[in-house]
């Protein structure tokens, strides 16, 4: 066996045996708190997203490298601060103990993250380099 092998199975029992679901003693997400995890991601993924898409409308003038940059300068830290702050604002619900706001909490949080840190910045500049004429 390789040294990745070794990692990857070590990974994935430890995943299996000692996940977080596992230390929470949750056997499964309840139905209402998966529709308001859906719904709390649409919310948050337009609005962020619309956000982009003003300021990036009003450098319609200039050549698209430009008119990113510009808008990821004067509006990136916004949504990412404001990422920042929604999610520390759920994450104050974990210590409540109560299942749904914990299940809520740590999907919401982790969500958040990957939409400032990894969805918006390189989905929103690809998709927009693909599709200029959606502004």
């Amino acid at each position: 066996m390789k040294v990745y092998e070794v990692l990857y199975n070590y990974l994935i029992n430890y995943i299996k045996d000692e996940s977080l679901l596992w230390y929470f003693q949750i056997r499964s997400t309840q139905l209402g708190s998966a529709i308001f995890h859906f719904v709390v991601f649409l919310a948050l993924g337009i609005e962020y997203s619309v956000f982009l898409l003003i300021r990036f409308y009003e450098y319609k003038d200039l050549e698209i490298n430009e008119a990113l940059r510009l808008t990821s300068a004067n509006i990136g830290h916004v949504v990412t601060s404001a990422a920042i702050i929604l999610a520390g604002t759920f994450a104050a619900m974990l210590p409540s103990g109560i299942l749904t706001l914990m299940q809520v909490s740590i999907c919401v949080v982790i969500g958040l993250v990957l939409l400032a840190f990894f969805l918006l910045p390189f989905l929103f500049n690809s998709l927009m380099r693909v599709k200029r004429d959606i502004v």
